[in-house]
Parts: structure tokens; sequence; C-alpha cells
């Protein structure tokens, strides 16, 4: 502990070494691994033990340059663009919040020192005879600023602390505060893409181990595209008729490009997501077929993109894939109203569809929703949670270890199929817009982000 300018120094410190680190992290040229190391290791969790025992006020200026370092890097080396007025406050929420998990120290300093004060409170009391938390200027100082943060309902009163006050919870009021104030500020367009987003496993991508073996390693320019995707960022640095159809002018934001029906990317998507199905339930031994002729007779309709023998009561299932786009027009309102609603109508559209006609032909019919940015419909969910538990009966392995590696097969593969479809697109591919995060291999003191 010291004063203000021994405390900001001490961080600042820290910030150079990272930066350093930053240099060496930038030669992998590899902007998956680069994200993971960066989210892991490299940003908010360098700063935990300093955030929860230095008040915030001490520390702040110094806070405050430490995030711009990792926007800073984000910039340079991984989207090779500057992020936009909304895109940093994005970035900073978990990637079950729209957002990359790269959240801020100076945001979340608060939080951090707070549980922390409360939590070792009782043995400062007992080393301290009638010390008071409460009348410690630095800890209502972290209080004021938390609640200047939250909404009303989750602000912090000194004169009924709860002992059982937790980082992650005050985190969590943080930043959904900093969610409603996105979307409430956002456009129409950009607001969909938000609450699109804001539903489970839409960042399951993010967390894959960038391992080619499992199929979950995105190239540096997928995973990029993914990204910008994600934070609402031009990806085409000019705009024209798209390559594939030369019917439509590409949108900078990729979304011709994901709807184009030419060529045979959306196919494959399709695809991608039967495959994986279709995989995940040879893991379950539920011996499924791809795509069979005459399921209902000799009509040629093919209701069933996986068809599973005994897949409840005795009865044959067969599970139909559809992938919509739910920011665009015809679908954009319902987005407005709720994430999910585009989903669950495209999977009641394909049971109006195939319904009758599946179970005149004593055959379970369910439809497999998902929206373009990994969101599922809630027939979708119901049937991840069937096969995982029947997977997990068959493994060693636990639940949840088997979930999250059915989560990274669905997500990883979309997302690649999406990235490929909006690169293929590029009406006039170019270089990276700036240039890249500065590559030291010397011990030369790495150039800091602007203050």
């Amino acid at each position: 502990m010291g004063d203000q300018s021994f405390c900001n120094k001490y961080v600042e410190e820290i910030t150079d070494e990272i930066g350093e680190v930053l240099c060496k992290v930038a030669l992998l040229n590899d902007t998956q691994s680069q994200y993971l190391m960066l989210k892991a290791s490299l940003s908010f969790s360098r700063m935990v033990h300093i955030i929860s025992t230095v008040p915030p006020n001490l520390i702040r200026k110094a806070l405050k340059r430490y995030d711009k370092l990792t926007l800073f890097f984000i910039e340079n080396e991984i989207l090779h663009q500057s992020l936009d007025a909304a895109a940093p406050a994005q970035a900073a929420l978990g990637t079950s919040s729209t957002g990359l998990g790269l959240r801020s120290t100076e945001a979340h300093s608060t939080s951090a020192y707070i549980s922390s004060r409360i939590a070792c409170n009782h043995l400062v009391s007992a080393f301290l005879k009638g010390y008071n938390t409460v009348l410690d200027p630095n800890f209502t100082q972290a209080v004021g600023k938390y609640n200047s943060k939250v909404t009303e309902g989750h602000q912090i009163s000194c004169e009924h602390l709860d002992p059982k006050t937790k980082q992650h919870t005050l985190s969590e009021y943080i930043d959904q505060r900093q969610l409603d104030l996105l979307i409430a500020t956002s456009q129409p367009l950009h607001k969909a893409r938000l609450i699109s987003l804001n539903l489970p496993l839409t960042g399951a991508w993010l967390n894959a181990p960038p391992n080619a073996d499992l199929g979950f390693k995105l190239s540096s320019r997928q995973f990029s595209v993914g990204l910008c995707r994600r934070l609402g960022l031009p990806i085409y640095s000019q705009i024209g008729p798209c390559p594939c159809c030369g019917k439509e002018e590409n949108d900078a934001y990729g979304h011709h490009a994901v709807l184009c029906q030419k060529g045979p990317d959306h196919i494959w998507r399709h695809n991608v997501i039967r495959d994986t199905l279709c995989s995940i339930r040879q893991n379950a031994a539920l011996s499924p077929r791809l795509e069979e002729p005459h399921l209902v007779g000799q009509n040629k309709t093919r209701p069933g993109d996986v068809v599973i023998p005994n897949w409840s009561m005795g009865r044959t299932a067969a599970i139909d894939v559809t992938v919509i786009h739910p920011v665009q027009l015809n679908s954009i309102q319902m987005t407005l109203q709720s994430g999910t609603e585009p989903i669950d109508q495209a999977e009641e559209a394909k049971i109006t569809k195939y319904g009758q006609t599946c179970a005149a032909n004593e055959l379970d019919f369910i439809p497999f929703g998902m929206s373009t940015y990994g969101g599922y419909g809630h027939s979708a969910l119901n049937t991840l949670k069937a096969v995982t538990r029947r997977v997990t009966a068959r493994s060693t392995l636990p639940l949840s270890v088997i979930a999250t590696n059915m989560h990274h097969q669905f997500a990883v593969g979309l997302a690649k199929s999406i990235a490929s479809s909006i690169i293929a697109r590029d009406p006039c591919p170019t270089p990276p817009l700036i240039p890249p995060f500065p590559k030291n291999n010397t011990a030369t003191p790495t150039p800091a982000p602007p203050s």
C-alpha cells in the first residue's frame, strides 16, 4: 500500500510488462489463439489481485491505461480496424452476455474491492478493535462509484452490508446495466443483433480451444470476421456488387453475404449443423441416418435431415434443421420483441409443413432451429439436452464436459461456415485498415496505447 502516486506507478509497471508480453503474443499470427491468451491471462485476470486489495480511487488512472492496452491489441492485431463508440463497452461484457469476455478493470474495480472488503471485514475488526469499514472513505467512495454503474434495485447501502456479497454477482449487475444501455441506445439493426446475441450459447465458439483435430480451429480471417459480426463492426472496407450473385450490393456488415443463395455456402451451413447432429447421435449409439428417402411413403419430400430409430417410446424421430438470420427484414421486428421469437417461428413453420405427414406415418417430427448468431430454438435446446443425457450415460466423462464439447461443435461449425460465406463475397479484398500491433523481439519498451 502507498499513496495515489505510488499505486498508479505500480499498476503502470504491470501494464508495461503486459505490453511486452503482448508483443510476443503478436508473433503467433493466429487471432484465435491470441484472443484466448488475452482473455485468459493477459487482461482482467492479470489485475484481479490488485483491484481486490487497492482502493479504486487510488489507481483509476492506471487502470484506464491498462484497459486501453487490451483494446489497442484487439484493434491492431486481431480486428485490424478501430472500434466504434459502442464496441469497447460490448467487448467488456461476458461471452454469455453478447461480449468478448474482456472485462474492464476500471469498471469492475469497485465490485472487486467492495466484495473483498466485505469478505474480510470480520478479520479486520478482530485485529483492529473498533474499526468500522463503513467509515473508511476509500470504501464509501467505491460504493458510491459502484452504485452509479448499476440500477437502483442493485445498489448497495453502507448501512446494510450483506456478508454474503460476491464479486461475480456485483459484476453481473454492472454488465446487465451496460447491456441494457447498449440495447436502449442502438439503432434497430444493431439492437436486434444484441438481442439475438443475448441468448444462451451464442458465445460458445469464443471459448472453444483452437484444436484442429477436434474441428475447433478457425483461420485468422474467419475468427476476425466472427468478432466483427459480434461487435457490429464493418467487415468490408468497400461495398459493391456481390461477387457470387451479382444482383445485390453487399452491405459492409456482411448481412447479404449471410443470406445470399448463390453458391454452395448456405447448403454447407445447413449441412454443418446436420452432420454435427448425426455425429453426436452416433456417439450416443442412436444409429442415425442422413436424409433417408421415402420416409413418408413414396413422397419425395424428406422431412428428416437426421432420422433416429427408437428415439422415444420405440418411435422413430425425424429431425429437420433450419438456420435463420434474425436481423433480416422479415425477422427484425420479431427479434426486437424476443431473441428466440424468429427461431421458434421457423421451428413452428417446419412443424406446420411436416408435422401431420410425419404423425400419419408414426414418426416424431422434431425441428432443430438455430440463428446465424448461434442461438437455439426451444425445440433444438430440448433435443440437445436429451442427446447430452444419452451420451453421458455411455461415457465416463461428466455431463458438463460432454455438453460443453457439444456446444463447441455446433458453434464453431456455424461460425466457420458463416465467416467463409462472408469472406467469399468480399467485393474488394484489402490489406488491414490499420498497422498491426508492434512485434518487438528486443527488450525495447512496448509503445503504450494513447493515454
